[in-house]
């Protein structure tokens, strides 16, 4: 029916859990972990390179999205939304020499049973992939999880079902894939 109503599947996408000590944590000197989004003057402008990338080359299939430019404004906004609903995030953010390379994200909600948490975003820029960046990231983001909200046991996450570097993640970390989904797009 949705085919035959002008619309195709644009987007594949997999939940997936793990349990937190899936993945060796790692507390890597080339990470800085923030909390909150309340990021250095020094680091605000890395991020926002960063995040600003994310949303430009974050694999979508074919699914259409605008690039969002990340300002200042926007991400306090962001995080203010964040706090409203009663979330406390951490942010990786990996560096090589002076550049910010790579982020990811983990959120644990109020409302959530204690014992979980989300995986965000990971992001590493395209020409420091397959490095080893992605692991670090997630080791570095779950070392600090596991002692910021240290009642985490699982983590959920949903990501681009065809993306084998999102694949490859999800079995280092030893992840259960319970569901995938797909978004439509109108055609024409």
């Amino acid at each position: 029916l949705l085919m035959e109503a002008g619309y195709s599947r644009a987007y594949k996408e997999t939940q997936a859990t793990f349990a937190l000590d899936g993945l060796p944590p790692l507390e890597s000197p080339s990470c800085t972990i923030v909390h909150n989004m309340d990021f250095s003057p020094a680091d605000l402008s890395g991020f926002q390179s960063l995040i600003t990338a994310a949303s430009r080359d974050y694999p979508r299939g074919s699914l259409q999205l605008d690039t969002i430019n990340w300002t200042e404004e926007r991400i306090r906004d962001a995080s203010a939304r964040l706090r409203d609903r009663g979330g406390n995030q951490l942010t990786a953010l990996l560096r090589s020499g002076d550049r910010f390379i790579g982020l990811a994200e983990a959120v644990h909600y109020d409302i959530d049973d204690d014992a979980l948490m989300e995986l965000g975003l990971v992001h590493v820029l395209p020409e420091y992939r397959d490095q080893g960046a992605a692991t670090e990231l997630l080791s570095s983001v779950l070392a600090a999880a596991h002692t910021e909200w240290p009642k985490v046991e699982t983590c959920y996450v949903s990501a681009p079902a065809d993306s084998e570097s999102v694949a490859c993640l999800l079995r280092t970390a030893n992840a259960k894939i319970i569901s995938n989904s797909t978004a439509w797009q109108r055609s024409n």
